[in-house]
């Protein structure tokens, strides 16, 4: 966002302040940082974020089907927005993989003891994000991200390499 500012505004010293995370919602947090461990070699996946379409959640549901004896877990945090169809759709994916858990809307707490409980976040959207405070409370736990290959979660996750990078809206590169 700020370098099309800055080709529109060539005159204007645009400067970006990035958001904090607030750590006291992350609860106490040991010196010593365990990283998730995979029980019953279960890979433990989160998606957080509003269930609306253009966030993707569709897209990584169906690429579970696509795999449907891997040994994985998802847990989704986030309400639902917007279109009813969209909601219908998301209830019959996640009806139809006993692996999904939707957990609807979670105080910051809870989102973070679900994410240090994770081995990765997922942010399968199919737009340009311009920011994803998922994703920077996911690095402040120390979880890696999978996110689409659209936007400013995918240009933070590159750079720091601190996950992966899928293409946007396929569920077969997901899966």
């Amino acid at each position: 966002v700020a370098g099309r500012y800055r080709n529109i505004f060539q005159n204007v010293d645009v400067q970006v302040i990035p958001h904090g995370v607030d750590i006291l919602s992350m609860g106490t947090l040991d010196n010593k940082v365990a990283m998730p461990v995979a029980s019953h070699d279960v890979l433990r996946m989160v998606y957080v974020g509003t269930i609306i379409p253009q966030k993707g959640l569709d897209v990584l549901l169906r690429a579970m089907a696509l795999i449907a004896d891997a040994p994985i877990k998802l847990k989704v945090i986030g309400g639902f927005y917007g279109e009813s169809g969209y909601h219908r759709e998301i209830e019959a994916l996640v009806k139809a993989d006993r692996r999904v858990e939707l957990a609807g809307g979670l105080e910051a707490q809870q989102v973070f003891k679900v994410l240090r409980e994770s081995a990765l976040l997922c942010l399968p959207s199919v737009v340009p994000e311009s920011f994803s405070l998922a994703l920077h409370e996911c690095a402040a736990t120390g979880v890696p991200a999978l996110v689409s290959d659209v936007g400013a979660p995918a240009q933070q996750v590159q750079s720091c390499h601190c996950g992966g990078v899928v293409a946007a809206g396929s569920p077969q590169a997901w899966a």
